[in-house]
């Protein structure tokens, strides 16, 4: 059943930008409730796809979880593609390096006999170490990009708990004074009950 709770959260999804976020460092309870409304969002557009001949109601939630998961896919294609044109681009730049690298060696072998293995060893080496350096490179920047992602992960996870702390313990209070009202209704009503049976009473005397 869906409540109000749960549309505020959905309203959140969308300003936070949550699908922009990878799904491990989601935390958990974030996660299981994603799981649910997903869950429920396409089992209800599997229900109008089959023309079932019960119309669910479409409800801001629907339109929401809708937005959410289309900007997720979104993002998952996008991160997919921008993925694999850096390893393409990286594969094709290191592989142009090599080749002119490789002419350069020959056009020095050529000219430079007798110091021709001396050279050859020389330039494998140099290539390996700035091989590793630039690996070592791309590393330590993927890893500060992990990182800040994460932390910015975190605060934004953080800011949102709080968001739903503070509406989860406003809900409570209401359904607190909610139900205090309905006992002191009812203890009135009882009251006034009996003050009408005394009233007959004495009339009867």
């Amino acid at each position: 059943m869906v409540t109000k709770h749960d549309t505020i959260f959905g309203r959140e999804l969308l300003s936070w930008k949550l699908w922009k976020y990878c799904g491990s460092t989601v935390e958990k309870s974030l996660r299981d409730l994603l799981k649910i409304l997903e869950r429920d969002c396409k089992a209800r557009r599997g229900e109008a796809e089959r023309g079932s001949g019960i119309s669910p109601e479409y409800r801001e939630l629907d339109q929401i979880m809708e937005g959410y998961l289309e900007r997720r896919d979104e993002e998952e294609a996008k991160q997919g593609k921008e993925s694999t044109e850096d390893r393409n681009k990286e594969g094709g730049d290191e592989g142009d390096r090599a080749m002119e690298r490789l002419a350069q060696t020959k056009e020095r072998n050529g000219n430079d006999e007798p110091r021709k293995k001396r050279h050859k060893s020389n330039e494998t080496l140099d290539y390996l170490r700035e091989a590793a350096e630039r690996e070592c490179k791309i590393r330590q920047d993927e890893l500060e990009m992990k990182r800040k992602r994460e932390e910015g992960t975190m605060a934004t996870q953080k800011a949102l708990l709080t968001q739903l702390r503070v509406q989860q313990q406003l809900q409570m209070q209401q359904q607190q004074q909610q139900q205090h009202q309905f006992m002191q209704m009812m203890l009135n009503s009882q009251q006034a009950q009996s003050r009408a049976i005394i009233e007959l009473l004495r009339k009867g005397q």
